[in-house]
């Protein structure tokens, strides 16, 4: 697992606009980049679960911690504020990353003057 490029330079190939092919690269980026998160979260809970095995009173804790939510805010320069993406991942199964893209910008300003 990792960034699909067979899958990335497809939709690079389609896209529209430098916008969209911009979108569809920080998409599959990001999608590696949360399986390596997931891949290494595996890996030392494995490794901490050797070693607290002579604990018996946090028996379980290991099944507490399943996966988690990488959230994203890539800087880029066209576009209006960060692009925002959302993997979520199970730890160290590859095919558990799940992206879900938001595409969305809210702001609130306050201006008093005295």
């Amino acid at each position: 697992m990792g960034i699909e490029v067979s899958n990335l330079q497809t939709n690079m190939n389609v896209a529209q606009t430098p916008e969209e092919a911009a979108r569809f690269f920080l998409g599959e980026v990001s999608k590696g980049l949360a399986q390596l998160v997931a891949d290494k979260l595996a890996e030392v809970k494995s490794q901490i679960l050797l070693g607290s095995k002579s604990n018996s009173s946090i028996a379980g804790w290991e099944e507490m911690i399943t996966g988690g939510l990488l959230c994203i805010d890539w800087d880029t320069a066209k576009f209006k504020g960060p692009q925002h993406i959302l993997c979520s991942f199970a730890a160290g199964r590859a095919d558990s990353v799940s992206p879900a893209s938001i595409d969305m910008s809210i702001g609130i300003s306050i201006r008093a003057n005295f």
